[in-house]
């Protein structure tokens, strides 16, 4: 009861700001506290039924979260084939916790009901999916592979989570 009522302060007393800049400059802010991520990106138009059916299943679960939930949006990407919004304005709905105390139950509660709504993992964040399911969520997946197979022959840029999400033998 104690995080929601602080966070609840937090917004109250910090000053709403505006301002604009390259996205380099604008987008950033400094990590002081450690903390693990998973980012699911969906399509724009289902970021509302997605959170909602997020925040019932959390509510559901019983789990107490400190962190907020983060909710962006970006254009289609029409040239990335492994873009989480490739072919798609995309929604971002990112859910942390604090490094030390990672709730798995947490990150396994959005990755279920995410992908649920044609959810993309971040590659670079926490979650479970391997080469089969992310093939069913990338049109190019199978281009990629074999355009990365040609490049890298000899596999000198693998390792065991690339294999996993690319389907490497």
């Amino acid at each position: 009861m104690l995080v929601p009522a602080l966070n609840r302060l937090a917004a109250r007393t910090v000053a709403e700001r505006s301002y604009a800049a390259s996205s380099h400059e604008v987008f950033v802010s400094p990590r002081r506290v450690r903390f693990a991520e998973s980012e699911w990106a969906v399509p724009l138009e289902r970021v509302p039924e997605a959170f909602t059916a997020f925040r019932s299943a959390l509510e559901r679960s019983g789990l107490r979260i400190s962190f907020p939930v983060e909710v962006r949006a970006a254009a289609a990407d029409d040239s990335a084939w492994l873009s989480t919004s490739f072919g798609r304005p995309t929604g971002y709905i990112a859910v942390h916790c604090y490094a030390r105390d990672v709730r798995r139950e947490y990150f396994r509660i959005a990755e279920r009901v995410l992908t649920g709504f044609e959810g993309r993992p971040h590659w670079g964040k926490l979650h479970t999916r391997d080469a089969a399911a992310l093939r069913e969520r990338y049109p190019r997946f199978d281009d990629f592979v074999a355009l990365r197979r040609r490049l890298d022959p000899g596999g000198l840029l693998r390792n065991p989570h690339l294999d996993r999400v690319l389907g490497l033998p």
